[in-house]
C-alpha cells in the first residue's frame, strides 16, 4: 500500500472512531442503583409492567384533576417571565377547568383522606393542615388556599414550553443550593438521608428533562411541509444527551425516584384500596378502583415494594429505612419545603403546575416513608385526596420518563451502529477507489 493510500486509510479510520465515540455511555441492565440495592433491570421490569395501567389510571376522572395555586407570588425574586396567550395558543399557559367540568364531589364534598398505617410514621393530619409548621410539612400545598384552582392534567400535558435559558437556570440553581448541607460538601461525604434527598431532587430534574427532550417544539421553516408551517413537536437528541445521556448518574437517580415512590405505594397498599375514589362518574370511578387495585398488585410483585423489605422499618440498611434523627429530618423537611416554594418562581404556568404536582407526589412519598419528628411506631399518616392524585401522577410521570430514556438509548445505539457501518463502508469504497486509481496510473 502506498503512503498516500495509507494516510487516507488512517484518517478515515480516525474519523470513524471520533464520530462513533460520542462520550455517551448508558447504564447497563445489571447496573446497581445507588442507595437502594436494586438493578436497573428490576426497575425497568416494574415500569414495563405498570406503565399501561398508570397511563390509564391518570386519565380517569378522579386522578386527572389536580388542585393547585399556580399564581402564588415568588418570595425570592421578581418574576419577570410572562406567558402570553392562553392555554390553546401558548405552550406555557394553562387552560383552567370550567367549573362545570370539575367533578361535583371535588367542589362540594369534604376532602377524602386516607389514614395509612405505618410502622415509621405518626399521624400528620393536624400538622399538615398547618403549613407554617415546618417540622412536619414537606410541601407548601394547602387545600384551604383560596387561590387554588382545578387543572385537567389531560388537557394540560407536560411538554416543551420554551421556558429555558437564564430563567430556568436560576430556578435549578436555587433548588440545588437547597441540597447544600453544612455537614457535607460532596455526595460521597453525605449521610444516607442526605444522599436520598439529593437523588430524589435529581430524579425529579431528570424526569422533567426527559419530557422536555421528548416533546421539543421545532419551528416550521420555509422548506418544511405545509402541515408543519406552525412548527411541530419531536424528540430532541441534543437536549437528551446534554441533560441525561452524558450523565448516567442522573438516569440512575430517575430510576431511584421511581423505586422510592413505588415503595411508598406499597407501604399504604391496603389503605389506598379502602378509598372510595368518588368523582361522580360511576363508570370512570369503577375503572379507577379496578386499575388502582391492579397497579398495587403489580407493585406487590416487585422486590423494592415488598412488605418484607419494610418489616424492620427503622433499620438504616433495610430498603429505604431512614434514621429517626429529629434534627436531620427537620432539616430535610425545611429544605424540601423551601424547594416547593421556589417553584412559585417558575414563570411558565405549565411548568409550574407539573413541577408542583411532582413535588407534592414526592413529598407525599417522603411523608409515608420518612419517620415524623418524634414519631412513634404503629401510628398513622394521613393522605389528602390531592396527595393521592399527585402520588399516582408522579409515579406515572417517572415511569414515562424512564421509557423516554430507554427510547433515546435505543436511538443512540442504532445511530452509532449506522454511523459506524456508513463510515466503514466509505473506508472500503475509498480504499478500493485508490487501489483502482493506482492500477490505472501504473498501466
Amino acid at each position: 500500500m502506498s503512503s498516500p493510500t495509507l494516510i487516507v486509510f488512517v484518517l478515515l479510520v480516525g474519523l470513524t472512531f471520533s464520530l462513533s465515540t460520542t462520550g455517551y455511555s448508558p447504564n447497563t441492565p445489571n447496573t446497581t442503583i445507588d442507595d437502594c440495592c436494586l438493578s436497573m433491570k428490576t426497575v425497568s421490569d416494574s415500569v414495563a409492567a405498570t406503565s399501561a395501567v398508570l397511563q390509564n389510571l391518570t386519565k380517569q376522572s378522579y386522578f386527572k384533576f389536580f388542585q393547585v395555586n399556580y399564581e402564588r407570588e415568588c418570595e425570592f425574586w421578581p418574576d419577570d417571565f410572562v406567558c402570553t396567550g392562553d392555554g390553546e395558543t401558548s405552550p406555557c399557559s394553562i387552560c383552567e377547568c370550567d367549573e362545570n367540568d370539575v367533578p361535583l364531589p371535588f367542589r362540594t364534598a369534604k376532602d377524602e383522606v386516607s389514614s395509612a398505617s405505618s410502622s415509621l410514621n405518626s399521624d400528620l393530619s393536624a400538622s399538615f393542615l398547618v403549613p407554617q409548621n415546618l417540622a412536619s410539612t414537606w410541601t407548601d400545598y394547602d387545600e384551604k388556599d383560596p387561590g387554588n384552582v382545578f387543572i385537567d392534567l389531560q388537557k394540560n400535558p407536560e411538554k416543551f414550553t420554551g421556558f429555558s435559558g437564564a430563567e430556568a437556570m436560576r430556578i435549578w440553581k436555587a433548588i440545588y443550593l437547597e441540597n447544600c448541607f453544612t455537614s457535607s460538601t460532596s455526595l460521597a461525604d453525605m449521610c444516607r438521608e442526605e444522599r436520598i434527598f439529593f437523588r430524589l431532587i435529581s430524579g425529579f430534574h431528570a424526569s422533567i428533562t426527559a419530557h422536555v427532550a421528548e416533546s421539543f417544539h421545532y419551528n416550521g421553516g420555509p422548506l418544511d411541509l405545509w402541515q408543519w408551517k406552525d412548527g411541530y413537536s419531536a424528540p430532541h437528541m441534543g437536549i437528551f444527551l446534554r441533560g441525561l445521556g452524558y450523565f448516567p448518574d442522573r438516569v440512575r437517580n430517575l430510576y431511584f425516584s421511581y423505586a422510592f415512590v413505588a415503595a411508598a405505594f406499597q407501604r399504604v397498599h391496603e389503605n389506598l384500596l379502602e378509598m372510595s375514589l368518588h368523582s361522580g362518574d360511576d363508570i370512570s370511578d369503577e375503572e379507577s378502583r379496578k386499575e388502582l387495585r391492579q397497579l398495587l398488585d403489580l407493585l406487590e410483585d416487585i422486590p423494592f415494594a415488598s412488605t418484607a423489605a419494610w418489616s424492620d422499618g427503622g433499620s438504616i440498611t433495610s430498603g429505604f429505612g431512614l434514621q429517626n434523627d429529629d434534627s436531620l429530618n427537620g432539616q430535610l423537611r425545611k429544605k424540601f419545603l423551601n424547594i416547593s416554594k421556589i417553584l412559585d418562581c417558575v414563570g411558565c404556568q405549565t411548568c409550574k403546575v407539573h413541577s408542583k404536582l411532582q413535588m407534592l407526589g414526592i413529598g407525599s412519598a417522603l411523608k409515608i416513608i420518612v419517620p415524623d419528628q418524634g414519631g412513634e411506631k404503629g401510628k398513622k399518616v394521613t393522605l389528602l385526596r390531592n396527595e393521592v392524585i399527585a402520588l399516582v401522577n408522579t409515579l406515572a410521570k417517572l415511569a414515562e420518563s424512564i421509557e423516554i430514556v430507554q427510547s433515546f438509548d435505543q436511538h443512540v445505539t442504532q445511530a452509532k451502529l449506522q454511523t459506524t457501518i456508513i463510515w466503514y463502508s466509505w473506508i472500503l469504497v475509498s480504499f478500493l477507489v485508490l487501489v483502482a486509481l493506482k492500477k490505472l496510473v501504473m498501466s
